[in-house]
């Protein structure tokens, strides 16, 4: 195409013209080509100089010295033109490198997702096993401790019967007789909590909800605890606030609040030597609340974390205290029954307030 192009406008005298289309399409062929060296020299350079080779010797008459300005200018075009597709080359390549890899990169991180993805499944698989055994065994151990729970108390039942036909009989080991019975009551009490327990974690306790003033409720509470200081000889002030004179109605199982409670006031009794413990209730907006305070000996803050786990027990090094540790599990269960809340405020050496929110 160049040569023709070459012809026609060499007859017609416009050589520039002519080394003009030269030049653009050298340019625009030096925009295309994508090759290796040789292959460029063989496609780019090689005709071009064929090119003027040939029209020399054929057509060496047409040529004057005006004209070899233009066809040096031509094969110097030719040459940076050689330059610039080398250097558009090595870009291209570059960039086709650099996509290569990018696209070699997308591939493993695509691997590795599904690797990622198989791994997650397997440990959910697992999971959702180790749940499932977990979820067994606590059955399991919940049947284990009704069982034994029912075989402990049968015979207790009549260990107990039997003590007191003997007591009856026998006057004289009366004092002996109170010993035994305080002990299996507090065995028997044990044992009920421990199934208590069971139930609550499996969720088969029933809950009979009605609505009560909780009057009654706080005042037969203050007598358990004055009571319960007696019974334990301790040189503790119990402190009534409340006001008789506001009524305050809730939505309860009374028996199921009344033991929670119950096991608060053990608590604080247990572990206060002096001081005063304080029993609250009070209204806050619609609901009730019942606030159990001692001095006693308090929780440190890391154990107090801990306060709600199962057969945890907060003892110091020279007190050791009666109790398997799930008073205040078993509190907290039934007050979850009544979809309330529990909270326990606690410093160590200083006391502890509990807070029970109907």
């Amino acid at each position: 195409m160049m040569l023709a192009k070459f012809f026609v406008h060499l007859g017609e005298g416009s050589v520039s013209t002519n080394v003009l289309g030269i030049i653009i399409a050298v340019f625009i062929i030096s925009l295309e080509l994508r090759t290796n060296t040789l292959k460029t020299i063989l496609v780019y350079l090689f005709p071009l100089f064929l090119f003027f080779i040939v029209f020399y010797l054929f057509f060496y008459s047409y040529f004057s010295k005006n004209l070899y300005t233009p066809i040096i200018n031509t094969l110097i075009f030719v040459f940076v033109g050689f330059v610039i597709n080398k250097v558009q080359s090595n870009f291209r390549f570059r960039a086709f490198e650099s996509n290569y890899f990018l696209d070699i990169e997308k591939e493993k991180l695509s691997q590795l997702n599904i690797k990622l993805e198989e791994i997650v499944e397997d440990k959910t698989k697992s999971l959702k096993l180790a749940l499932k055994k977990a979820k067994e065994n606590d059955e399991l151990k919940t049947s284990f401790l009704q069982n034994i729970s029912h075989e402990i108390r049968t015979p207790l039942n009549a260990v107990e019967g039997f003590i007191q036909i003997l007591s009856n009989r026998y006057p004289n080991i009366s004092k002996e007789y109170n010993i035994i019975k305080k002990s299996l009551d507090d065995l028997t009490k044990t044992i009920d909590d421990i199934l208590l327990l069971s139930k609550l974690q499996v969720n088969e306790s029933e809950i009979n909800i009605t609505n009560f003033n909780i009057n009654d409720l706080i005042n037969e509470m203050f007598i358990f605890l004055q009571n319960e200081i007696k019974f334990k000889s301790k040189n503790i002030l119990p402190v009534l606030d409340f006001n008789k004179s506001e009524k305050i109605t809730i939505n309860a199982d009374k028996d199921l609040l009344k033991k929670a409670i119950t096991f608060i006031l053990e608590n604080a009794v247990k572990f206060s030597e002096s001081g005063e413990i304080r029993l609250a209730c009070y209204k806050n907006d619609r609901r009730a609340v019942i606030k159990i305070t001692d001095n006693g000996l308090g929780i440190s803050k890391k154990d107090l974390l801990h306060v709600f786990d199962y057969f945890r027990k907060f003892e110091d090094k020279d007190n050791l205290y009666r109790g398997v540790g799930i008073g205040m599990s078993i509190a907290k269960g039934l007050i979850d029954l009544h979809s309330g809340f529990i909270k326990v405020n606690s410093k160590k050496d200083e006391g502890t307030s509990v807070e029970i929110i109907i």
